[in-house]
């Protein structure tokens, strides 16, 4: 089965991070031996507009190996607004003609987020009878007062949907108030904080989490003791390694001692942990 990946936002040159969970699950997917591709239109902002910038973008098309699998690109400038949107699904059709000329049409469609790949994949299955999915990360569901006009959108096309997957039960809970008696099944999110926390992260780690309501908090061992105090109701990941001194194994053995939180060993050569 070729499956085609539709992400509304992705990493590109200047912006390494922005939709990096979606790079990484197509890698590990790639793992599993799934057979997938992914295509985006790479839109660079008005600011950053300069001659040297013109000439490596300029609706040109791109093709980027990685693993078993390719990224295929349409390197353009971002236009504001309403009419902006409109021009990348716009784009977004054109570079899947040119995919199809090359891989034929896939079996499925998984696109992230309704708005706008969403929306790009419901114009790609009733153009070709591909069926599709969505999986639903976008927090505007959360804190957006939608307009009559955007949420008979949301209904089309999720109702048109093989499948719907929401990344935590609390953005599941706001689409169902938009779209009733339909299955939404949730796969969790992981809030990851990769580094020690600092008194300035910690209101944007707040509001990311109460945002998100993610089922599980992921982070380093060193940075567990924030996480229990600040948020006792959830569960928490930390993982650690190559610390093989007996305080640091005491240090690790008290964590585990806390009911919510689970600790994941990497590199160690011996499980001290029972």
């Amino acid at each position: 089965m070729k499956v085609l990946i539709i992400p509304s936002f992705y990493p590109d040159f200047l912006n390494k991070n922005i939709g990096v969970f979606f790079k990484e699950q197509v890698d590990y997917l790639n793992d599993f031996g799934l057979d997938l591709d992914v295509i985006y239109v790479e839109q660079k902002s008005l600011r950053k507009l300069n001659f040297s910038n013109i000439f490596n973008n300029h609706y040109q098309f791109k093709t980027i190996l990685r693993k078993a699998s390719k990224d295929y690109r349409l390197l353009g400038w971002k236009m504001p607004g309403y009419l902006g949107s409109k021009l990348w699904i716009l784009l977004m059709e054109i570079l899947f003609k040119r995919y199809i000329k090359i891989n034929g049409i896939p079996d499925l469609i998984h696109a992230h987020n309704i708005f706008n790949g969403g929306i790009v994949a419901f114009n790609l299955s009733k153009k070709y009878n591909i069926p599709y999915i969505i999986t639903e990360h976008d927090s505007a569901f959360l804190n957006t007062d939608f307009s009559i006009k955007q949420k008979n959108i949301i209904k089309n096309i999720y109702s048109n949907s093989s499948k719907i997957i929401s990344v935590s039960n609390s953005l599941k809970a706001q689409i169902n108030k938009i779209v009733q008696n339909i299955e939404i099944e949730v796969i969790p999110n992981v809030v990851n904080n990769l580094f020690q926390v600092s008194y300035k992260e910690i209101p944007e780690i707040k509001k990311n989490i109460e945002i998100f309501s993610p089922n599980v908090i992921s982070m380093p061992y060193s940075s567990v003791n924030f996480y229990v105090k600040k948020f006792p109701n959830y569960s928490i990941h930390c993982w650690t390694n190559g610390m093989i001194n007996t305080d640091d194994k005491i240090k690790i053995q008290n964590i585990c001692d806390i009911d919510n939180v689970k600790v994941v060993l990497t590199d160690f050569q011996e499980n001290f942990l029972k």
